[in-house]
């Protein structure tokens, strides 16, 4: 039940209705809390996705606690190779991009991108996406 809130929170979010999606998000997480437990990659998935439900809606301080905490868990749990902690780490470094913290940003940017090149394979769409992503940072350019 608690996966198929979160699906339908992501078309939510989606179709731009926040509000739902963070409320779909957070009840997603509270059935998770008390069946996987809040230690569990899959619930670390859901604080990324309320995360940035909330970064949509202007929220960067609980935004960037959630990111934090889901990154966290990820690296305790999968570990930091995987796929799921780049695209933590990704989610985070664009947060600090656009609230000015570059120094912090820049290294979780390319860790994300590293990851995703040994896991994925450089020509991968999330690849290709976390290079572009790290182009633009380079260059100066704010992530939206």
């Amino acid at each position: 039940y608690a996966i198929r809130l979160n699906n339908l929170a992501l078309v939510r979010q989606a179709r731009g209705d926040l509000a739902e999606a963070e409320r779909l998000f957070r009840e997603a997480l509270e059935i998770g809390r008390a069946t996987i437990g809040d230690a569990h990659p899959e619930y670390a998935t859901r604080l990324n996705n309320l995360a940035g439900v909330l970064r949509a809606r202007g929220d960067l301080v609980e935004a960037e606690r959630l990111y934090r905490q889901a990154l966290e868990i990820d690296k305790a749990t999968i570990g930091e190779a995987h796929p799921g902690y780049a695209t933590d780490a990704i989610n985070l470094a664009g947060l600090l991009a656009k609230t000015g913290r570059r120094e912090e940003a820049g290294p979780l940017f390319e860790a994300g991108l590293a990851v995703r090149e040994a896991a994925l394979g450089e020509g991968h769409p999330d690849t290709v996406r976390a290079r572009e992503k790290l182009a633009a940072f380079r260059k100066g350019e704010a992530e939206e």
